[in-house]
C-alpha cells in the first residue's frame, strides 16, 4: 500500500468512524550479523462496524536477497543476512479486532486479503 493510499484510508476511516488513537513507532528489522534496517509501525484504533478495531501498517526496506550462512557440526544453525533496497519499501497491513473475552487484540482473517469500510 502506497503512502497516498494509506493516507486516503486513514481519512476515510476518520470520516466514517472517527479515530480514537493514532501513533507511529520505530520498528527496525535486524539480521543475524547486526545490520539494522530502519522501519516504522503506524497504528490507528477506531470503533468500526464490528466493534473496536485496530489497523497496523508496517514499513521496512524491500528485502532483495536473503543469504543463509550455515554452520557444520552438531546443532549447527543457520544465520540470515539481508540485502535490502536503498529506495524501495515494503508495506504490510494487519487488521485486528478487539476481543472482549480475552481482553486482547485478535488478528482478523480476511478472504483474499481484502478490507472494506
Amino acid at each position: 500500500m502506497t503512502d497516498e493510499k494509506w493516507e486516503n484510508t486513514i481519512s476515510m476511516i476518520e470520516e466514517k468512524f472517527g479515530i480514537d488513537e493514532k501513533k507511529s513507532v520505530p520498528d527496525n528489522l535486524e539480521d543475524n550479523f547486526g545490520n539494522v534496517f530502519e522501519g516504522n509501525k503506524e497504528t490507528i484504533i477506531f470503533k468500526g462496524l464490528l466493534g473496536k478495531m485496530k489497523i497496523e501498517r508496517i514499513t521496512h526496506p524491500l528485502i532483495l536477497d536473503k543469504k543463509m550462512h550455515y554452520h557444520k557440526g552438531a546443532g549447527g544453525t543457520a544465520e540470515v543476512e539481508y540485502k535490502v533496497s536503498e529506495t524501495e519499501k515494503s508495506h504490510k497491513l494487519i487488521p485486528y479486532l478487539w476481543d472482549d473475552i480475552t481482553g486482547d487484540w485478535k488478528e482478523m482473517d480476511l478472504p483474499e486479503g481484502t478490507m472494506t469500510f
